[in-house]
């Protein structure tokens, strides 16, 4: 073998080894924002070269407000939605406004369905099966959801919701949840742009 031939064998292996590393920083860590720092799903959400989004959150008058946060979402549609889910169960900071599932719902998983729809399983520490709550409280639930996810995250047009592996008819009875549903604005406050 030529020294060219073991220099470029070198230079080659040091590229891969290198690609190598940096997929497995994203892996473990999560995608790398701009400013190089690992973007996180969890906690407050929020990352260095975020986006600013609007989760809608019920509030005063059974309506949904929204709220402005920093997230990381990119051009993965999963990825992007479990950020926004998580950011959604944490709940609000203003405190007019009240968290759409009960506090122990947790994202369970997002996957992608028929183009255009997302699939989002959501589950409580215990099932306690249908909620009992009325049929204003379902419908914010389920459209603070819907209309986050459909507003904010790419390709993303329909959102079917499973509870605990089940997607079921309904959740509190009320909202028919046995399909994808579409975004439905009418229930949201607009945001005051000063």
């Amino acid at each position: 073998m030529s020294r060219r031939q073991v220099a470029g064998l070198v230079v080659s292996s040091i590229l891969v080894i290198a690609l190598g590393l940096v997929l497995a920083n994203r892996v473990f860590r999560g995608p790398l924002s701009e400013e190089g720092e690992a973007a996180t799903a969890g906690g407050s959400g929020v990352a260095a070269g975020g986006r600013e989004i609007d989760l809608l959150f019920p509030g005063p008058g059974g309506l949904l407000y929204p709220e402005p946060r920093l997230l990381a979402i990119d051009g993965d549609p999963v990825r992007s939605a479990a950020a926004v889910v998580e950011a959604l169960l944490a709940g609000p900071t203003t405190p007019s406004l009240r968290g759409p599932f009960p506090a122990d719902t947790r994202l369970a998983g997002v996957d992608p369905g028929p183009p255009g729809t997302l699939f989002v399983e959501l589950e409580l520490a215990a099932d306690i099966g249908p909620w009992a709550v009325g049929s204003r409280e379902e419908l914010l639930a389920v459209y603070s959801l819907v209309n986050t996810l459909t507003q904010n995250v790419r390709d993303v047009e329909r959102v079917a919701v499973v509870w605990s592996g089940v997607q079921r008819t309904t959740l509190a009875g009320h909202v028919d949840t046995s399909r994808p549903l579409t975004a439905d604005m009418s229930w949201v406050v607009r945001r005051s742009t000063e």
